[in-house]
């Protein structure tokens, strides 16, 4: 099984803002992944945006205007996710400086060392 993550949405946005793909294979693209069974969305937002990509007769068509929204939205999500994140560990004890000192000293980073 694969996991569809919002970064691969993104680049191929960034792809089709680029010119490298067209509007038409960015929605096929799309609908090929919407009934795959062998595609697990990793969440919501990446579900939400397959569905908006791949359905433009429903949707907006997919347009450089539709790829800045996608960015700005998932941007603004993904920074709220960090924050989050930042908090739970803030909340739990753990800093940047106690997970590298964890890292290295786990066996699999001491036999790196060697």
């Amino acid at each position: 099984m694969v996991s569809l993550q919002v970064a691969h949405i993104m680049a191929v946005l960034r792809r089709f803002v680029d010119g490298d793909l067209s509007a038409a294979q960015v929605v096929a693209w799309a609908e090929a992944l919407e009934g795959r069974d062998d595609v697990e969305f990793a969440n919501d937002i990446v579900l939400d945006l397959v569905f908006r990509l791949s359905a433009p007769e429903i949707n907006d068509d997919v347009t450089p205007e539709l790829a800045a929204t996608c960015f700005n939205d998932t941007t603004q999500l993904f920074k709220a996710d960090v924050a989050a994140s930042r908090r739970e560990r803030a909340r739990v004890g753990w800093s940047r400086a106690q997970c590298l000192v964890e890292r290295s000293a786990s066996p699999a980073a001491q036999t790196e060392a060697r």
